[in-house]
């Protein structure tokens, strides 16, 4: 029955038609709260997540019995302490938690989620710890260990890279576990690291950037830092004439798009490690995600495809859980079924998503494939 309603959403949807619901609606309600940076620093995460999650609920709003998913959306302003008091809010109504909140807030409001046993999705955050210090915490992204290992695999034994600098923030928890990860990785695969420096010291002189390149003789540079960070960086580093390469983490695209949408150019070139890619194999569910971007005149990004995974699992999370109790929940959560996100199937075990992803490079504002990693 459910591969029949989603096969007619699509067709419904790519038809040019209003989806309508094509279940009866019991009338039943079941609540989740979802928690978003939707002002300061971390406002991609919270404004393109949410996108993507309204997306996949208007496509399929109903649960096979017809109840439906009420959200709840609540600003964290990228502040882990006002995060844990939108959490010390939640009551008996509500069933799940939904975060697109950055790492240092995962980690923040880790120990308060195990106390409350809230079952809780961080649909943005890709720290490793955030899950072991929770057993009620699932993370839909890829990993800080995952993405920095396949990183420096591609660049070492792919690119035939060998002399690498790191630029990292220390500001971010995210930049320096990545950075760290990395660096490890690299030299255990034979490569040199020849700088390792915090994108703070940087001054806004292209001699800096410069005697940078001239000194350390790098073939390429692993950055770590998001866009309001890398801005100027990036800006000046474009404007030298050098060969040497940029290797970006996740989500810098999305950021960009968010805070200096008229500048995408100063990314062409750059190599980043993401979730999908622009000319990635489009299921049904990507089509529809697109189709729906389009037709609300929005920006497409990784954010907002991981918004979308994130309504997919917690619907299958819930379908599965016909009373909706918090440890079903959570238990399907975090150890789900298999199923079909908008890159190919899925599947979360013990908190931590098995998914594929991809090396891209940035050109006009697309992230073009270089490989997909299973």
């Amino acid at each position: 029955m459910m591969k029949l309603i989603q096969g007619l959403s699509v067709l419904l949807l790519l038809s040019g038609c209003e989806h309508k619901p094509l279940q009866q609606a019991s009338g039943k309600k079941v609540y989740i709260k979802v928690i978003a940076s939707q002002s300061n620093q971390g406002i991609a995460y919270g404004e393109q997540g949410v996108q993507g999650l309204l997306a996949a609920k208007s496509l399929l709003p109903l649960l096979p019995n017809g109840d439906e998913i009420v959200f709840s959306i609540h600003d964290d302003h990228s502040d882990v302490k006002q995060t844990q008091k939108n959490i010390e809010a939640i009551d008996e109504n509500i069933t799940a938690l939904l975060t697109f909140s950055d790492s240092a807030i995962q980690l923040g409001i880790a120990p308060l989620i195990q106390k409350l046993k809230i079952p809780s999705l961080a649909v943005i955050a890709t720290h490793d710890d955030f899950i072991k210090s929770s057993q009620y915490m699932t993370r839909l992204s890829m990993s800080n260990s995952i993405e920095a290992k396949v990183s420096a695999a591609y660049i070492r034994d792919e690119m035939l890279m060998n002399r690498v600098g790191i630029i990292y923030s220390k500001k971010s928890i995210y930049s320096q576990s990545v950075a760290s990860i990395f660096e490890k990785k690299f030299l255990a695969l034979g490569g040199e690291i020849a700088i390792n420096r915090s994108i703070e010291s940087f001054q806004d002189k292209h001699e800096d950037y410069q005697t940078l390149l001239d000194i350390s003789g790098l073939d390429l540079i692993f950055i770590t830092t998001d866009a309001v960070l890398s801005y100027k960086f990036l800006s000046v580093f474009k404007s030298l004439d050098t060969k040497v390469k940029i290797f970006a983490t996740d989500g810098l695209l999305s950021d960009m798009q968010e805070h200096y949408p008229d500048d995408l150019d100063i990314l062409n070139g750059i190599l980043n490690i993401e979730h999908y890619s622009h000319n990635m194999h489009k299921n049904a569910h990507a089509q529809m995600l697109k189709s729906y971007f389009e037709k609300k005149e929005l920006m497409i990004s990784s954010f907002a495809g991981l918004g979308y995974e994130g309504y997919q699992l917690l619907y299958h999370a819930l379908s599965s859980c016909p009373k909706y109790k918090r440890e079903c929940v959570n238990d399907k959560l975090r150890n789900s079924k298999v199923f079909e996100g908008i890159v190919s199937i899925l599947q979360s075990v013990d908190g931590n998503m098995q998914r594929p992803l991809y090396v891209n490079e940035i050109y006009n504002g697309r992230m073009m494939r270089k490989v997909k990693v299973y």
